[in-house]
């Protein structure tokens, strides 16, 4: 049986590096998620994606730290056609940037990859693989969407550390 998997491009998370020192609160919602902003579209027509690659950049200097959650957004369609948002964790991660950089004048200038990505709360080797590399090498995850119509990215920069985003992009 000849499985496929769609080869799309990256989509970077944040246009505009993520600042945040602490997790946003994420609660259930009606206003549907807005792409943009650290939110990717994670569907084709009535189709979602199975699996997402993620890999994270960090704005600062080598070895600057931060932590990341990956979070699954799901319809819930109830009476009279409302339909509620919720939000759930798939991820959390540490980060630390590599000395490895990005091309000054390209589309990520001033970002490192990060050469350490350490899972702190999700399901190890079943639903979330991280390939990590040992030191200064670009390391990834790839995570289970559990259906999810929307992933977001969101951050809480550590020590040395001005920015983060991540390249997405849907399997």
């Amino acid at each position: 049986m000849l499985i496929e998997t769609l080869g799309n491009p990256y989509i970077l998370a944040h246009a505009t590096a993520a600042t945040d020192t602490s997790f946003p609160s994420k609660v259930p919602t009606l206003n549907e998620p807005t792409v943009g902003s650290g939110v990717i579209l994670m569907r084709r027509e009535s189709l979602v994606y199975n699996g997402a690659k993620i890999v994270p950049i960090l704005k600062g200097q080598d070895d600057c730290v931060a932590d990341m959650r990956v979070i699954a957004w799901n319809p819930l369609r109830g009476a009279n056609n409302v339909t509620d948002w919720i939000p759930t964790v798939l991820a959390q991660l540490g980060l630390v940037a590599g000395n490895i950089t990005t091309p000054a004048a390209g589309n990520l200038a001033n970002y490192f990859f990060c050469d350490t990505i350490t899972l702190t709360n999700g399901n190890d080797d079943v639903s979330i693989d991280i390939n990590a590399v040992p030191a200064n090498t670009i390391n990834h995850l790839v995570i289970d969407l559990k259906g999810a119509h929307y992933l977001e990215i969101t951050f809480d920069l550590g020590a040395n550390c001005t920015g983060a985003s991540a390249l997405v992009k849907g399997l």
